[in-house]
Parts: C-alpha cells; sequence; structure tokens
C-alpha cells in the first residue's frame, strides 16, 4: 500500500506490488509522470519467473506494464534452457529502453548446445556476462544484445549523467571502464575513454550532476579496502590531479558499501563504509580538498552498513544498517539535524526514491520490495 507523503502517515490507497523471484537489482525512472520502477531478478529451478518486470507508479496506482520473460514472441529469442541472472539494471535516457547486465551460467556437459535461430551475435547460446537494452514496448524486437566481449567482467552500470546516453561506466573485475557510443544510435559503446582501475577492486562509483551548467564533471568510486578516489574531467580527459581530483586513503575502515555525490551540488558527496561509519563531504575550492562535514556516530559498535544516500533534493540522508534503516534531516549546510531521525523496522539492502522524492522503493535484500512515503512509513 501507499500513504500520501503529504500527509503524517494517515493511509490514502491500498495497492500491492507483485514481484517475481528473488530480486536481484532495481531502478526508479527520472521522470515522474509516469514513475516507472525496473526489476530484475534471478532464476529459480523448475519456476517460471520473468527475467525482469516493469512497474508504472502514477498517483495511488502500481502497475505491472511489462515482464521480460524467457522467449520472444516472435521465437528468436529461447532462454529457457538457461535463465541469466539479472546484475544490475538502468533506464537509457530519454527513450522506453533499460540497460541490462546478464549473467548466463556455462553450458551444462550433459545438456544439448542450443540451436542459433539467425539472431545476432548467437542470442540463443550465451554464456557469460552479456549487455543489451530491453524494448519493453516493441515486441517484435524485445531485446537488443550489444557485442559485450570488449566488455569483460561485468558487475554494475552507471550511465553518465547527461542526460544523452552517450556515455556508460561499467564496474567489473578490478576496476571501471568508460565507454561512448558513436552515433546516434546509442546502439552500442566501442570507443574506449578512460580505463579507471585503483589499487583495490572499485565497488560503488557515481557520476556528479552540476545543474547550473547540466554538465558532469567529476567520478567518485570506493573500493574494497576502504579507499575513495575522485577523477575530474579536464577539458577532454579524465585527470587524477587537477581541479577535485583526489585520493583519499584511510578515511574508511572497511569496505566502501555506497559513494554518492549530492544531486544539486558537486562539491558534496556522501561515503559509507560497511561497519556503518558514513561522511558527508564538502570540496573547498580554495584549499582544493575534500572535507567531512558530518561524521555521525552509530549506536553499537561495527553495526553493518548496507547502504547511505542522499534524497532528491540533497535535504536527507537515507541509510540501511543492519536489521532496520534510518532516515535523517540535513540542514542547510549539509549537517545532520539531531532530533530530526526516523527509523525504519526490517532490513533495507537498498533502496530508491521517487524523482520527486515523495515515495522510497526498499529492498531487503531478498523478495520484499516496499514502498514508503517519503517519511519512511511502511505502506502494507
Amino acid at each position: 500500500c501507499i500513504r500520501d507523503s503529504t500527509t503524517t502517515g494517515t493511509l490514502e490507497s491500498n495497492f500491492s506490488v507483485n514481484v517475481s523471484g528473488p530480486v536481484t537489482a532495481m531502478a526508479v525512472s527520472k521522470t515522474d509522470s509516469p514513475c516507472r520502477l525496473l526489476v530484475g531478478h534471478a532464476p529459480v529451478k523448475g519456476k517460471d519467473f520473468p527475467i525482469a518486470q516493469l512497474f508504472e507508479i502514477e498517483g495511488k496506482d502500481v502497475t505491472l506494464k511489462y515482464k521480460f520473460r524467457n522467449t520472444s514472441s516472435d521465437g528468436r529469442r529461447d532462454w529457457n534452457g538457461r535463465i541469466p541472472t539479472v546484475q544490475s539494471v538502468q533506464f537509457a535516457p530519454q527513450s522506453d529502453r533499460a540497460m541490462l547486465s546478464l549473467y548466463f551460467r556455462e553450458q551444462d556437459r550433459d545438456q544439448p548446445s542450443d540451436v542459433d535461430t539467425g539472431s545476432p551475435f548467437g542470442m540463443n547460446h550465451l554464456s557469460g556476462n552479456q549487455l543489451g537494452y530491453w524494448n519493453w514496448s516493441d515486441t517484435d524486437s524485445d531485446f537488443t544484445l550489444l557485442d559485450a566481449s570488449k566488455f569483460g567482467e561485468m558487475s554494475s552500470l552507471v550511465f553518465h549523467k547527461d542526460d544523452e546516453e552517450s556515455q556508460l561506466l561499467i564496474v567489473g573485475g578490478k576496476g571501471a571502464k568508460l565507454w561512448s557510443a558513436v552515433d546516434e544510435s546509442r546502439r552500442d559503446f566501442v570507443r574506449l575513454q578512460k580505463s579507471f582501475r585503483p589499487a583495490s577492486k572499485i565497488v560503488t562509483a557515481d557520476f556528479s550532476y552540476d545543474p547550473d551548467t547540466n554538465s558532469t564533471k567529476r567520478l567518485v568510486v570506493g573500493d574494497t579496502e576502504g579507499n575513495l578516489r575522485v577523477w575530474e574531467l579536464e577539458g577532454e580527459q579524465w585527470s587524477e590531479n587537477a581541479g577535485a581530483a583526489v585520493h583519499l586513503v584511510g578515511k574508511h575502515s572497511s569496505r566502501i558499501v555506497s559513494t554518492f555525490f549530492h544531486p544539486e551540488d558537486p562539491n558534496r558527496m556522501i561515503t559509507a563504509d560497511a561497519i556503518g561509519n558514513w561522511r558527508i563531504w564538502e570540496f573547498d575550492d580554495s584549499s582544493g580538498e575534500w572535507a567531512i562535514k558530518t561524521q555521525p556516530t552509530m549506536d553499537g559498535a561495527n553495526r553493518e552498513c548496507h547502504f547511505a544516500m542522499f534524497s532528491p533534493k540533497g535535504k536527507r540522508v537515507l541509510a540501511g544498517i543492519g536489521e532496520n534503516a534510518v532516515i535523517w534531516k540535513l540542514d542547510e549546510e549539509g549537517h545532520r539535524v539531531g532530533d530530526q531521525e526516523v527509523h525504519i523496522p526490517g532490513k533495507v539492502q537498498t533502496a530508491a526514491f521517487a524523482a520527486d522524492g515523495s515515495w522510497i522503493v526498499t529492498f531487503d535484500g531478498n523478495r520484499s520490495l516496499n514502498i514508503r512515503d517519503s517519511s519512511g512509513t511502511l505502506l502494507d
């Protein structure tokens, strides 16, 4: 069910969001009319679950609009024998399609090989990491497979925040690579713009966005050793030394679980580690350094942190900690307001805000997706 975020939490309307199978990835569109929720799944043996589902949320109505099934309506794509696991999902800007990162297990030796039916790149006998567009409104060509041989291992995807779908960051293996499209169709990403390879494995990444210039000029990544690195775009080159670029070593004592820039201020970012420490940083142009603005102390020692993120306007922080989640309000300077704290019972592995911040989708790490109002009240 859902509650109107303009109220104090009284129940306004009920609906359920039924997902199929274990949830492995989710995303919320940047548009709010209608707002779309994309959910990716892992297969379960003996169950006919869809690979992904697309919901539309408009007002107080939630509708399951499309299912990405194991077979296409024209029969050219048939993955029933080897259903993939969705590793990452991203809405493609300004289009009715989404980028899916898929993993196909290797063919069992006692199973016969699939027969290709003429689809590009051998659609019916895929293995390993694959990448493509789900075109949910095109029944004749519901999936466009990209040539993923050059990408290698893929664990997550991040589109460049220029709203043109022209660059794609692929995180996988030890590092990350930024690829650009070479034509207006954005059908493939073939030009390697930059390879980011810190000393330890990258596990989180985010691009900044400056609403004043409508541009993206910074990238922050976190690694398994608790280190942070910021790159700055200088001209057409990503630099490790120019502007706000920096290597922040030893600022966290555990694996990084979140790195997010403030949605409206590229000089602020939030980072969090696995043992519950999170910081809000601010870049000082005069000193050329990143300084910690907020560094709260968690109640209890070594509480596992799953993520920490800004709300769409950057006025709140939502964090999943242990078997609960917390929402903190921030003042105009980015400091935590001590008495403005909301506790959300139940584990929250990850979450996503609606584009206007009026509601939140939370995920428990298994199959439970809940919609909450902006105060965090569970809507059931």
